[in-house]
């Protein structure tokens, strides 16, 4: 199996589609940066927290970002499976190895493209902010806060910072694979490769 599974993360970085997506998400996200550029002031004191794509979205581009999510996330690799039927070259790979074997990788490595995709593009984000925006805990009932009790960990939020934004990127990564999974499955019913990453944005 591991065989198999290192053939297929060999070819996922082989992938044009895997690159497209992830230089379309870093665009979207230092075109978001730059909007904090444009507003930024050297005497604030603001946490570079309440600036995060995972708390909000304050500008049209984090907006357009969480909207073409869905897009982004199933280019990595999840049109392969539709490719692989298409092209016949899963007769090939099933003659060689089991099928729960080859659909299991196939999974495996469509959620984890997903995941960096999604993940990925966050931690850029955080790591842009924090060249302008101090390292500074959030504070309950501040003004500059986005976060309301009826947000996702919004405790944890003020109580560890640290362990809401681990939390977050893990929740992210879940998502973002995920949705690379629906798209994944799909490519194996249907065979029009141009559909299936349009799906989980459907849904």
């Amino acid at each position: 199996m591991w065989a198999v599974f290192k053939f297929e993360w060999n070819r996922l970085w082989r992938s044009k589609s895997m690159w497209i997506a992830c230089i379309a998400a870093v665009i979207i996200i230092i075109a978001d940066f730059v909007e904090y550029i444009r507003i930024f002031d050297q005497n604030s004191e603001r946490s570079l927290y309440y600036s995060w794509l995972g708390v909000n979205c304050e500008f049209y581009t984090g907006r357009y970002f969480f909207m073409i999510l869905p897009m982004l996330t199933s280019l990595g690799y999840s049109w392969s499976a539709c490719h692989d039927r298409i092209s016949g070259y899963i007769n090939q790979i099933i003659t060689r190895t089991s099928r729960f074997k080859y659909f299991s990788v196939k999974f495996m490595v469509s959620f984890i493209s997903g995941g960096i995709v999604f993940a990925g593009a966050l931690i850029l984000h955080i790591m842009l902010l924090a060249t302008m925006y101090p390292n500074t805990e959030p504070v309950p009932g501040d003004l500059n806060s986005f976060m309301d009790p009826f947000r996702f960990c919004s405790d944890l939020f003020y109580t560890n910072t640290y362990l809401f934004v681990l939390v977050w990127l893990l929740t992210a990564f879940a998502w973002g694979g995920a949705m690379a999974g629906i798209c994944l499955v799909t490519g194996m019913i249907i065979k029009k490769p141009a559909i299936t990453p349009i799906v989980p944005f459907m849904f």
